[in-house]
């Protein structure tokens, strides 16, 4: 009879734990503004706006490694921004909130949006 040796691995995964700096950013309209998204593992990043999922176009830039570049920072850019990681431990989240902190310095700002 012959026998048989059967190894088990145990994949323990440690839970996502997300989180974004800063915490609550204050600007001026038409400055631009990051934020960085954090994970303890590895993760893939999305980010929400007011409710809606951001797609990267000219003024928002998400990166795959978490970070978040809002190029001339406009009225439709202000509210609650929710990254959402995701990986093999599960999916997690945090949030920030975006203001403005006075009037845009430049009456005639040329990156403006509507200008």
């Amino acid at each position: 009879m012959k026998s048989v040796l059967l190894s088990v691995f145990i994949l323990r995964l440690e839970p996502l734990k997300v989180s974004v700096y800063p915490k609550n950013l204050m600007a001026l309209f038409g400055e631009n503004v990051q934020m960085q998204c954090r994970t303890n593992v590895g993760a893939t990043y999305h980010w929400i706006l007011n409710g809606t999922r951001l797609e990267a176009d000219q003024y928002r830039v998400p990166t795959p490694l978490g970070q978040l570049t809002i190029y001339g920072l406009a009225e439709e850019d202000l509210g609650e921004y929710v990254c959402i990681a995701q990986n093999e431990a599960g999916i997690g989240a945090s949030h920030t909130m975006v203001t403005v902190g006075g009037k845009a310095i430049y009456s005639n700002c040329y990156m403006c949006r509507g200008s």
